[in-house]
């Protein structure tokens, strides 16, 4: 029992003694509320005012007060003064202190601690230290208040859970892995720990002031990170372990644990489920590109959820003109779109007037923007849907066939007339037929190089908007989820 309880607890025994005909006066639990520490110290440990018996006993409050003083008799207190109407406690410090270490030697570890937190975690984030640098002075108060914090709660009862949250995020780990592939080594790194890493991260800046291309380089590292790039995920988990495995020396002199060192990496894949929820509430707005949950109503910034990653946006993680549409707006859309369509009619336009459209080579010109629109190796293989670069192949082919108008009718015949839903199911089912009729029709005509080329653009749209389509690498493919499995994504 802690001092003031007791004190509350002896001033009511005290009141029902000295009047035990009165009735209205407060139980224990109510004067602990009113009792209070002076400002001055030589006005006691715990002041009382008396104002509130005056009623009750039909008395003043400096009688009342000087009656209980008189009554009042206990070992917890050396004295007790009445002063116009104010009780003053001056705890007996001999037998208090005497109590307090009676209490440690019999309590042993078990002093002060409680059940007040069973049944009820607390988490607490502290250290947060970042990968690919020293543990440094900055880090020690978080981590000592943190930790502190956690023993605290942990003696009254509460269930903890003790979370470094790394700093393992952003693109200054691709252009670490960026240094490491062009002035380190594998012997180094290992022999050096993390300050073989600062240094080669120093070495990489001061490089790039004289190479700006260097900053690309970095950002295409950091862009297989988050693609699921074997190589790079195998170099980023290793820097990790190394600087992991440095603080653990500091971290065990210190005597601090964590039950988590899920950092900011950890979330990269499990973002799909709160974007959609976030979109399904509509709280999602798009402001110049980005995804933010606008916050002005609360006199807070917005909230940046998304940058301009279009894959990131659309449900179906496609970087296609279609979720430009929906996530940026018509203006960009339209540019997109114009841009994936250019992408396709512009090198088959050059081709068929500069090559022999009968030689069969002219398949692969018609077939390879498609296919590299959607394989997409410079964009760690995530391509888009290449519908709009089918259809600027298409259009470049008038002048020689006017098959793109086959293409076009099929579309909007299963878009508008008999409606074919998802999406997905429609293209299948348009460039199936497509294809077969391009290729029957074509070769019937004498134009089997045509008719080649129109059916691998044909197969490799089939095959973009199905489960079967090999190109991606299976590291790569984990990184982009069907929508209707965000909800198992946290």
């Amino acid at each position: 029992m802690d001092m003031k309880t007791r004190i509350a607890q002896l001033l009511a025994d005290t009141l029902h003694k000295t009047w035990p005909e009165a009735e209205g006066l407060p139980e224990a639990a109510d004067i602990r509320g009113q009792l209070a520490v002076p400002p001055d110290p030589t006005l006691g440990d715990y002041a009382f005012p008396c104002f509130r018996f005056a009623k009750v006993l039909r008395m003043a409050p400096p009688k009342i007060a000087e009656a209980v003083a008189a009554a009042f008799d206990a070992p917890e207190t050396a004295r007790v003064e009445a002063v116009n109407g104010y009780l003053n406690f001056f705890l007996n410090r001999v037998n208090f202190d005497k109590g307090t270490l009676e209490n440690v030697l019999v309590s042993g570890e078990k002093y002060g601690s409680s059940d007040m937190g069973a049944g009820k975690t607390i988490c607490l984030d502290y250290s947060s230290i970042n990968i690919a640098k020293r543990f440094h002075i900055g880090h020690l108060s978080t981590t000592m208040l943190g930790h502190s914090l956690k023993r605290i709660y942990e003696h009254l009862g509460y269930k903890t859970v003790g979370i470094n949250h790394l700093g393992d995020w952003g693109t200054q780990f691709g252009k670490m892995i960026c240094a490491y592939k062009l002035w380190g080594s594998e012997e180094q790194v290992e022999k050096g720990g993390v300050n073989e890493l600062t240094r080669l991260y120093v070495k990489f800046h001061a490089e790039a002031e004289e190479h700006p291309e260097l900053e690309d380089e970095g950002r295409a590292w950091f862009k297989k990170i988050e693609d699921g790039d074997p190589e790079a995920l195998r170099i980023f988990n290793w820097f990790k372990e190394l600087t992991l495995r440095d603080t653990a020396r500091v971290y065990d002199l210190l005597g601090v644990k964590f039950d988590s060192y899920a950092g900011e990496s950890f979330y990269n894949d499990k973002m799909g489920r709160v974007i959609d929820e976030l979109k399904a509430k509509n709280l999602l707005t798009i402001s110049d590109g980005a995804s933010i949950v606008d916050l002005e109503k609360y006199n807070m910034p917005p909230c940046l959820i998304l940058k301009k990653d279009i894959a990131a946006l659309g449900r179906d993680h496609n970087p296609g003109a279609s979720n430009v549409f929906v996530n940026c707006g018509i203006p960009m859309g339209l540019l997109c779109l114009t841009l994936d369509m250019f992408k396709g009619f512009f090198p088959v336009y050059m081709a068929c007037r500069t090559v022999d459209i009968r030689e069969i080579y002219f398949a692969a010109v018609i077939a390879a923007p498609v296919l590299g629109h959607a394989i997409a190796p410079l964009n760690g293989f995530h391509g888009g849907k290449c519908i709009s670069t089918a259809f600027g192949v298409m259009i470049a082919l008038i002048p020689i066939t006017p098959i793109g108008f086959v293409l076009a009718f099929l579309y909007i015949f299963f878009s508008v007339i008999v409606k074919i839903n998802p999406v997905r199911y429609r293209s299948i089912l348009t460039f199936a037929l497509f294809g077969v009729i391009s290729v029957i029709w074509l070769s019937e005509v004498g134009k089997f190089p045509i008719a080649v080329g129109c059916g691998a653009v044909s197969a490799t749209a089939l095959l973009r908007h199905t489960k079967f389509f090999s190109f991606i690498p299976e590291g790569s493919r984990e990184k982009l989820p069907e929508a209707s499995s965000a909800e198992n994504q946290l």
